[in-house]
């Protein structure tokens, strides 16, 4: 459990649960079992986001929301979230090679 010992319930939206699908189908075109790597990236960013929310950085301190971001630890992406109560709420599965200031 984490730090504060508060039960987060992680709320993917559809536009992740997108970014996911697409980056899925796109690695399973360049080498087949690849999309299930990139699943298990996922999966262990999403546990370890659930685990401990507060650890990862804000994405700007000059915006005025409170979100923040993880990469994965095998491919090119962030997932962008942030916390409010005990919801953690995941926005984007970002791809930074294609627009790396546009998260």
């Amino acid at each position: 459990m984490n730090s504060k010992n508060v039960a987060y319930k992680l709320k993917i939206t559809p536009r992740a649960a997108f970014d996911v699908i697409d980056a899925c189908a796109w690695y399973e075109i360049q080498q087949t079992g690849l999309s299930h790597l990139f699943l298990s990236d996922v999966d262990k960013a999403y546990k370890d986001i659930l685990d401990h929310p507060e650890q990862y950085s804000y994405i700007s301190t000059k915006r005025k929301n409170n979100l923040r971001d993880v990469g994965l630890k095998k491919f090119p992406y962030i997932v962008v979230y942030d916390i409010v109560g005990e919801i953690i709420t995941v926005y984007t599965v970002f791809n930074t090679y294609r627009k790396p200031r546009h998260k």
